[in-house]
């Protein structure tokens, strides 16, 4: 997203995808962060808003004027963060200049308390991209960077240890998303990307195939890779001098241990630039196993008779 409601103006300028991130914690209220970097002549800031929402009118009053996350060495381009909640924190990561780094938001009775920045020792940042992040609980912190590094507290971000996340060999990959279930699982969804020469551009797409990659982080070993949509033909790489097929993937697993993931892309358009939103779910079976994913289901199907196409 670019600029939420109630926190962008003048003086508070997001940009760019990515740019900005919100989450609702397990009493209802709202968490905002986002990219600040529109104003020329100051330096890029992470920015944070917290405020509740009116059961009847879904009006949202902000409890908090942004607060700053971060101010320091921030790079545009490639700081963008993510965000989540836990029973009595909010977490934020977002990729520095050295490696990615995480901060703790953490509530006492009625008090929000910002602990100190942490360096988690995963590198990589990319721009376009933030890392990804999942908890469990207050002190559990999964965080992967948009170029495969993992990092792994659990004791609220004090120490880390890392890993290597495979990615097959010369593809790429591009904007991580995970989520972590009840067994402590970590389910991960990116952009597999594939360039063939000439170099690739957005003004000049030449069969860059996009794959929906999946993997699974398990007793501590990398499981299940693959692209979550090879088993379906029209999602397959095409022929043609299409591009896209798949980016910009988000995941979430539910209490039952299914998974579910919605991306953009081009099935329908076979055009750049032209990605509708898509959805799809892969089953939970028995001692944590996962069934076949789902036939993907277009969320805002594209109408030609209105003009609509994408």
């Amino acid at each position: 997203g670019h600029a939420p409601v109630g926190v962008s103006g003048d003086d508070h300028a997001t940009a760019g995808n990515h740019s900005a991130k919100v989450v609702r914690d397990g009493q209802g209220k709202i968490h905002v962060a986002w990219l600040d970097s529109g104003r020329p002549g100051q330096r890029p800031r992470l920015l944070y808003r917290r405020g509740s929402q009116d059961s009847t009118s879904r009006r949202v009053t902000w409890e908090t004027e942004p607060l700053p996350v971060s101010d320091a060495k921030l790079v545009a381009g490639n700081s963008y963060v993510a965000i989540a909640a836990s029973e009595n924190a909010i977490h934020f990561v977002w990729s520095g200049a050295g490696s990615a780094r995480y901060r703790r938001l953490v509530q006492t009775a009625t008090n929000w308390t910002f602990e100190a920045i942490r360096e988690t020792r995963a590198k990589g940042a990319s721009p376009d991209n933030s890392p990804g992040l999942a908890v469990r609980g207050d002190a559990e912190i999964h965080v992967l960077t948009p170029t495969g590094n993992y990092a792994l507290s659990t004791d609220g971000g004090a120490t880390w240890s890392n890993d290597r996340m495979p990615v097959p060999t010369e593809m790429g990959m591009k904007n991580p998303a995970m989520d972590v279930d009840g067994q402590g699982n970590v389910h991960i969804v990116y952009t597999g990307s594939v360039r063939r020469p000439p170099k690739w551009s957005s003004s000049k797409p030449n069969r860059g195939y996009w794959q929906l990659r999946y993997i699974r982080r398990e007793n501590g070993q990398w499981v299940d890779g693959q692209d979550a949509l090879a088993s379906f033909p029209r999602w397959r790489e095409p022929l043609d001098e299409s591009d896209m097929l798949s980016d910009w993937a988000d995941i979430a697993v539910d209490r039952r241990g299914n998974v579910h993931v919605v991306w953009h892309g081009t099935v329908n358009t076979r055009i750049y630039g032209n990605d509708e939103p898509y959805y799809s779910t892969r089953l939970s079976r028995a001692e944590g196993r996962w069934g076949n994913w789902n036939e993907p289901q277009p969320l805002r199907p594209i109408n030609a008779a209105k003009g609509e196409f994408f």
